[in-house]
């Protein structure tokens, strides 16, 4: 069985710094150079290759009094969040638990920018309380715009605590001329780093075989004009011919032909068996013995694989330890380059499949993923390949969010390889579901699914089986974004019944989006209880994805406009997560949750604040949630009278939509700005064509297709107004249909003001009745003052023609600006069941009734039918039908009448 690893293992080999040999040439000069240059800020140590560059840094370190971080870098870290992973695990081999800011950014679902990666990475680092040396080892390999841009920002804003060291061969894209002008710099090139004829003589004195004379040593010097690599391959060689003073004297050429004469004779010296060993070993980036023992197989008469690399570390073959217990190996660059040249019979194509191939296997089973796939895929063994990201595929998505681990492993494929495998397909969907990419989802799930129905399909029974249980889980997520709840219901509880719980992201998103299609079709209840049960269970077992099951209860909720129990459960994600961290994808919802209760409430600085945190976790949650906070923020601003914050907020969420490339965050941004415009008159509302989102299936504050109606409304033109009214209408049936009574309720009160503007009075009053009857048990505030003046003065009729009872006075003293904190207030319903008497059932008022069975027997006073009653409510009628049974349960009657009279016996239908 495969070792069970974090799916985003960073190879730890690549954080250890090269011990110091004993053999090793002292160099006085170049270290107190490195002394010196610790005032600056940055150590730049290019030369070509075998320079010594990483030797004399090792050297360095082991006298330096700062705690010492190192990073050996490859072509793979270009990527700026595998790159700033490796920083962050360097630095923390010196300086223990730091960059915490840092590790909490590169967990999020989105990569930052270059520049904010930076400024996070510069605060961790001035926070560190002991100075630290960080050493990048072959910056070369790193080419990429965007990690060039990190560490050219850290340079310029670098704190004290942090001594930058880089080791290249090429200079880097940074301003090096501005910098050595500030004196950032401390510069060591070719020149500098060749030996001298007096360290030529210490490297040859240390390896005192053969002897040679000190003009022998002073010619090799000059013929190799100091290259380290070049020296040492010349002393290799030395071990083995006749005449060491005539080798000194033949020693001639360009540096290519020394390095070519000189690998003949240290190559072509070895028996077959070391030739082989060697030619087979350069593959690879790294070895050990157990994984050379796996590929190179138990031939008869084959020496182990730890004698020879025994024999090789004796002979001083630029063999590098990796680690302190020399378990892990790998050659200097120039060398492995050179064996890959010089050995190419001894690594034909087909027996580097084999290679590749056998590596994979051991790769795999020790459970270091990545680079399996990387062997497998380089063996051409593509199937292997994608069995193993299939057999992992679960264990990543539950280990990273973000998807970017599984990205990297798709990107490893060649561009053909997902066209025949409904594994890779399934898995690149997982990708498009975190980029909200619904186009390019279904048309993956529409390849994976033919190929897996195909008679002809050759995946086993068990994996098609499990895929197409993925498939399901991901159409119910495409669906219920799309409004049909019946299609996503039928795709959720197929998956819950496929899906293994042990899938823990798979299974849970099944269970979440099956309890959405529930709530969107009117099962509210069945919705809740689904959740509740699965919540339930995954608590019992320890899970950590709480939050998610609570998440999308709170959302539910809000599709209810039951601000007590929304804002009661995003308490408890915070709740939770005290005691078992959550992931913060789901997190910052308890936050959005919040603020979006407490701006409904009209509690504006509470709001802010929470829509604030939300903001600053901008890059650890879902893009779209952080745009809504951002949103959030505007609106609080606007609702502030502070205009130019307003639009501030609103410039920084159409940026960030566009940085994140979500096409629904920016059609978002526009409506908003749309709102803004016709709220302030500060800037110009454009003319908009209706908004082609699905808006009444969602929980945020901006509704676009509410915005254009008023933005019609708000031109007051006879041909404008019913315009806006048949968007109101066309929403208030989708909103019907999706049982969305907190966004209904919205729609109403805009239905209101638009009759008012279209001179429809009468119309407007009856519409503002029943709106205010809905609205007034859950506590809407925000929702009638945001459709501002002509909204507050159908409230001052209404309050004029008669006594309309506290909640319409709360709504006219936030007309004028007065907090709830100043202002008589209506008590909410969670201040209601906090202030009962003992013995008086929760949630409910007088005579034993709850908040919402009241407004059903007001309605009924009315006269309104069961059907009429689920209409006004947004409710399904067999909902309407249990709150009536309730009502004469609990009044002691048996019809409307009874209880109509029953409820003025009482008082209930007293002015507040």
């Amino acid at each position: 069985m495969p070792r069970r690893r974090s799916p985003d293992l960073l190879i730890v080999t690549k954080l250890h710094r090269p011990a110091v040999d004993t053999t090793w040439v002292p160099r006085p000069r170049l270290l107190a150079r490195l002394d010196e240059g610790l005032r600056t800020r940055v150590a730049l140590l290019a030369a070509p290759a075998g320079f010594g560059k990483t030797t004399l840094a090792a050297q360095w370190l082991d006298r330096c009094p700062r705690r010492a971080a190192w990073l050996a870098l490859d072509e793979r870290d270009g990527d700026p969040e595998r790159f700033l992973r490796y920083v962050l695990a360097s630095l923390r081999t010196a300086v223990p638990g730091g960059g915490a800011s840092l590790d909490r950014l590169l967990r999020g679902i989105q990569v930052p920018p270059p520049a904010y990666l930076a400024e996070v990475l510069v605060a961790d680092l001035a926070a560190l309380v002991e100075p630290v040396v960080l050493v990048l080892d072959d910056y070369q390999a790193l080419t990429a715009e965007a990690v060039q841009q990190i560490l050219c920002r850290l340079v310029e804003h670098l704190p004290e605590q942090l001594h930058l060291v880089l080791l290249t061969r090429v200079d880097p894209a940074w301003p090096l001329g501005k910098w050595r002008a500030r004196q950032w710099l401390t510069e060591l090139r070719a020149a500098d780093l060749a030996f001298s004829r007096e360290e030529a003589q210490a490297f040859f004195a240390r390896h005192p075989a053969p002897p040679l004379t000190a003009d022998a040593v002073a010619l090799l010097h000059q013929r190799t004009e100091g290259w380290v690599a070049g020296l040492q391959l010349a002393q290799v060689s030395l071990e083995h011919v006749e005449d060491p003073e005539r080798f000194a004297r033949d020693f001639s050429g360009s540096d290519r032909l020394i390095v070519d004469f000189l690998m003949d004779e240290v190559i072509g010296r070895h028996p077959l068996e070391v030739r082989d060993f060697l030619a087979v070993t350069a593959l690879f980036d790294r070895f050990c013995v157990p994984l050379c023992d796996a590929v190179l197989g138990d031939a008869p008469g084959r020496q182990p694989s730890r004698h020879l690399l025994e024999q090789l570390e004796r002979e001083n073959l630029f063999l590098v330890p990796l680690d302190h217990d020399r378990r892990w190996y790998r050659y200097h660059h120039l060398f492995q380059g050179l064996l890959l040249r010089h050995l190419p019979e001894l690594a034909a194509p087909e027996r580097r499949a084999v290679i590749h191939r056998r590596a994979a296997d051991w790769f795999a089973r020790e459970g270091l993923i990545e680079e399996a796939i990387r062997h497998y895929v380089s063996a051409g063994d593509v199937d292997a390949a994608a069995a193993l990201v299939e057999a992992h595929l679960h264990a990543v998505l539950d280990a990273d969010i973000s998807r970017r681990t599984l990205m990297r492993w798709l990107a490893m494929f060649p561009p053909s390889a997902e066209k025949r495998r409904p594994a890779l397909l399934v898995a690149h969907a997982y990708r498009k579901i975190v980029s909200w990419d619904f186009v390019g989802l279904v048309s993956l799930l529409d390849e994976a699914e033919a190929l897996l129905r195909d008679r002809t399909c050759a995946t086993p029974e068990t994996q098609r089986q499990s895929l197409l249980g993925d498939i399901d889980m991901q159409r119910a997520f495409y669906l219920y974004w799309q409004g049909d709840a019946e299609g996503a219901l039928r795709h959720a509880q197929r998956a819950q019944r496929v899906v293994p719980k042990e899938h823990g992201y798979t299974y849970g998103s099944a269970i979440v989006y099956g309890a959405g299609a529930h709530a969107i079709s009117g099962r509210r209840e069945e919705a809740l209880r689904l959740l509740t049960e699965a919540l339930t269970e995954n608590c019992a077992v320890g899970s950590r994805n709480a939050a998610q099951y609570l998440m999308a209860c709170a959302a539910i909720r809000c599709y209810a406009g039951d601000w007590d129990a929304v804002e009661q459960t995003a308490n408890h994600i915070l709740s939770i997560h005290a005691t078992v961290p959550q992931s913060e994808y789901w997190y910052g919802y308890a936050h959005y949750f919040i603020g979006r209760v407490a701006y409904e409430r009209n509690l504006l600085d509470t709001a802010a604040e929470h829509f604030a945190r939300g903001e600053q976790m901008r890059y650890l949650l879902s893009t779209r949630l952080s745009h809504a906070c951002l949103i959030g923020l505007a609106r609080v601003a606007l609702a502030q009278g502070k205009v130019e914050a307003a639009q501030a907020y609103a410039g920084s969420a159409r940026r960030f939509a566009v940085e994140v490339k979500d096409a629904y965050s920016m059609q978002m941004s526009v409506s908003f700005e749309i709102r803004m415009g016709f709220l302030s008159r500060e800037a110009p509302a454009k003319p908009t064509a209706p908004p082609s989102t699905m808006d009444s299936n969602q929980f945020w504050l901006e509704v676009p297709s509410l915005t254009h109606a008023e933005y019609l409304v708000s031109k007051a033109n006879p041909s404008d107004c019913r315009a806006g009214l048949q968007c109101i209408e066309n929403a208030l049936e989708k909103a019907r249909q999706h049982h969305n009574t907190g966004q209904a309720i919205q729609f109403l009160a805009a239905k209101a003001v638009a009759l008012e503007a279209a001179d429809r009075r009468d119309e407007a009053l009856a519409v503002l009745d029943g709106v205010l009857l809905m609205a007034e048990p859950l506590g809407f505030v925000r929702t009638f003052v945001d459709r501002g003046p002509r909204m507050a003065e159908l409230l001052r009729l209404r309050q004029a023609e008669r006594d309309p009872g506290a909640y319409v006075r709360l709504l006219l003293e936030a007309f004028a600006g007065r907090s709830p904190s100043e202002s008589p207030r209506i008590p909410s319903p969670q201040e209601e069941r906090d202030g009962m008497p003992p013995g008086q059932a929760e949630g409910t008022v007088s005579g034993g009734l709850s908040l919402r069975e009241l407004g059903v027997l007001r309605l009924l006073e009315q006269g309104f039918s069961n059907k009429e009653i689920a209409d006004q409510l947004f409710v399904s009628l067999e909902t309407a039908r249990k709150h009536t049974g309730n009502i004469y349960r609990k009044l002691g009657v048996h019809k409307r009448t009874q209880a109509v009279a029953a409820a003025r016996r009482l008082g209930l239908f007293a002015s507040k």
